[in-house]
């Protein structure tokens, strides 16, 4: 289980980046438990090393992690032990959230789930809950977040796990700031306050008000808020901790900033008074340079950016100059806004310390660098020109700012709803096509089919189905199909199997293409055995009515691949195998898996099979099947 990271006023959730010190005593650790594990023979102990060397790995980096959680995960398959092939998952799962990519992240996650309930194992089950949560939290889906995570405090508080029942406050208060419920934010953030204080965890103490602070000030209650922000800050000052020094300085001081700005804006709507509000506009013109609220906002910003220029936290000096930026204005240095905005306009794509950045990055900033120049000269003869015209004006200065702010906000935008709509199109072709053929065709518009002389072709259908569509109401027909494929695409996914297409109730799918996999028969068994079995459990749960028995086919050889059409263009495949594929899903039964000679002699030393002789089949004559031994295989 993870916990959300803590809320900020400019980045809706602090992904904070592992401190490079941190890293190396993280390495340090993992170079520990990597020299230990020759020491071990493959058992469960040595799953455990690799469980824990994958899960250090998730937070600093991943690839690595995802490296020794899939060593772990096959050792843990080979023992047939359940709980080593869930903690797995769970690792896999914290190594792809890691780097973002949630789908991988959501099916391992899943994985785990599946085997923590089997296992009637509530404390594992709750932690994948929990981190499911946080994918659905991360892609922006608060309400799937808000079921998960509500279901893991469920089971938390009926097992007795405070740290469980804590880390999930923390986290549903979290999902319902971003869901701005207020209200309901802040009674699991006391919640959580409670319990810490309670255990006197002053890290944790520190966060819970910090949270609370946040929410105060995002409901217009500065003084409540800045109090509580300033209790945080002691906190993490008396355990010296200075990620949390410097996120408490920063949030203080944008909140007297905002509080000045909240005041102004509250004033100008009720002086509706055209002569009123001028005479109001004046006094704050002549008494907002000196403005304690201000000067007390500048004096926090400049502390927080020292602390994160020490700590090397160029992700939060990037708020600490918008907000500079912001202050300054309302004083009337209008050159120091805009020189605290152009290092915000600087920092804002950056996301390391640059002792770790790369290269690539490295270079990647310069390009920025060069590509922004002309804007930035173009924004210093604005400043400059505003400050000739406006000296002494604050209110026009903050809308000189403002415009300015706004304009770049404009361009964000502009580029973010480019980038979303090309994502989304990347996204919608990647389910049409594999990613080498979309690459192709992006690059130069045309496909070539190819052949694939080395691939397995799985066929499923649902037995008796006809018959189930004149029972069933046409949604919930749909619903269930709908269950059912999704299931088998999160499957196919983490074996690297091609989905093809659905064809009404069959679903048609290929191991080793466009990309070779010398172990595509064995993986293409191992999806179909997670598919029936997923099925089975289906079937077990719902009425005879509500639910089907599979049957699967599956051979292997070679194919022809590519795409058909120009409108509604699809990925398909041709040639005997498929044909013999669906002559093995034909001649199977409900709840087995029947598979060919030709994909038996590649897993026979492998998968359990039992041979059923030579079966007459239309059109091709007898041909050699064998029914896959399933329960004997551990997936």
């Amino acid at each position: 289980m993870r916990l959300l990271a803590v809320f900020m006023f400019f980045i809706v959730t602090n992904l904070v980046s592992v401190p490079l010190a941190a890293r190396l005593q993280g390495q340090e650790k993992i170079d520990s438990l990597v020299s230990a594990l020759p020491q071990h023979k493959e058992d469960t102990f040595k799953v455990r090393l690799l469980k824990s060397i994958s899960f250090n790995y998730s937070s600093i980096n991943p690839n690595e992690g995802i490296k020794y959680g899939l060593q772990c995960l096959k050792l843990a398959n080979k023992l047939q032990w359940k709980v080593g092939i869930a903690w797995a998952n769970s690792t896999l799962g914290n190594n792809y959230e890691s780097q973002s990519d949630y789908p991988k992240a959501m099916g391992y996650y899943f994985a785990a789930l599946r085997i923590y309930e089997e296992l009637g194992n509530d404390e594992g089950a709750a932690s994948a809950l929990g981190n499911l949560g946080n994918v659905y939290f991360y892609n922006g889906d608060f309400e799937k977040a808000l079921e998960f995570e509500l279901k893991a405090l469920s089971i938390y508080e009926k097992i007795g796990s405070e740290n469980g029942v804590d880390a999930m406050n923390l986290n549903i208060g979290l999902v319902y700031q971003n869901q701005n419920d207020y209200e309901h934010a802040l009674k699991y953030f006391f919640k959580a306050l409670k319990s810490d204080m309670k255990k006197g965890d002053k890290s944790a103490i520190g966060t819970d008000l910090g949270n609370i602070g946040t929410v105060y000030i995002l409901q217009h209650n500065f003084v409540d808020g800045i109090d509580y922000l300033h209790r945080a800050l002691q906190l993490h000052e008396e355990i010296g901790d200075k990620r949390g020094m410097a996120l408490m300085l920063g949030n203080i001081g944008e909140s007297y900033a905002l509080s000045v700005a909240d005041t102004m804006a509250v004033v100008e709507a009720t002086d509706t008074g055209r002569i009123r509000q001028r005479k109001v506009r004046r006094a704050q013109r002549a008494d907002l340079s000196k403005h304690p609220a201000l000067l007390r906002a500048n004096e926090y910003l400049q502390k927080a950016i020292a602390v994160n220029i020490a700590l090397g936290d160029v992700y939060h000096l990037r708020g600490n100059y918008a907000s500079m930026a912001y202050n300054d204005s309302l004083l009337g240095d209008f050159r120091g806004a805009f020189e605290a905005y152009k290092l915000y306009t600087l920092y804002k794509d950056s996301v390391f310390s640059e002792e770790e950045k790369t290269e690539m990055v490295r270079m990647s900033m310069l390009r920025k660098m060069e590509v922004d120049s002309m804007k930035n000269e173009r924004d210093r003869a604005v400043a400059n020109i505003r400050y000739r015209q406006q000296r002494g004006y604050t209110i026009l200065g903050i809308v000189g700012v403002v415009l300015l702010m706004g304009f770049s906000v404009v361009i964000a935008k502009a580029r973010a709803r480019s980038e979303a709509e090309r994502k989304k199109s990347d996204e919608l072709l990647l389910n049409i096509l594999p990613a080498q053929v979309a690459d192709e065709l992006k690059n130069s518009g045309t496909t070539v089919a190819r052949q694939y002389d080395h691939v397995t072709v799985m066929l499923t259908d649902f037995v008796n189905f006809t018959q189930a569509v004149e029972k069933m109401q046409p949604q919930a027909l749909i619903d269930e199909l709908d269950v059912c494929f999704r299931a088998f695409d999160e499957i196919m996914g983490r074996y690297g199997i091609e989905k093809i297409k659905t064809i009404g109730d069959a679903y048609l799918a290929v191991s080793g293409l466009p990309k070779a996999d010398k172990q595509h028969a064995e993986k293409t068994i191992l999806a179909a055995i997670e598919i029936k079995r997923f099925v089975s459990e289906r079937l077990a749960m719902n009425s005879a009515e509500g639910a089907f028995a599979v049957r699967i086919g599956i051979n292997s050889g070679s194919v022809v691949a590519g795409v058909v059409g120009v409108k509604k263009f699809a990925y398909d495949i041709w040639g005997d195998t498929v044909n013999t594929a669906a002559r093995m899903e034909q001649n199977s039964a409900a709840g087995r898996i029947n598979i060919s000679e030709a994909t038996y002699e590649l897993v026979k030393n492998k998968i359990p099979c039992t041979s059923r002789g030579m079966v007459e089949v239309k059109g091709k004559g007898l041909l050699h099947m064998y029914y896959v031994n399933d329960e004997a295989v551990t997936v």
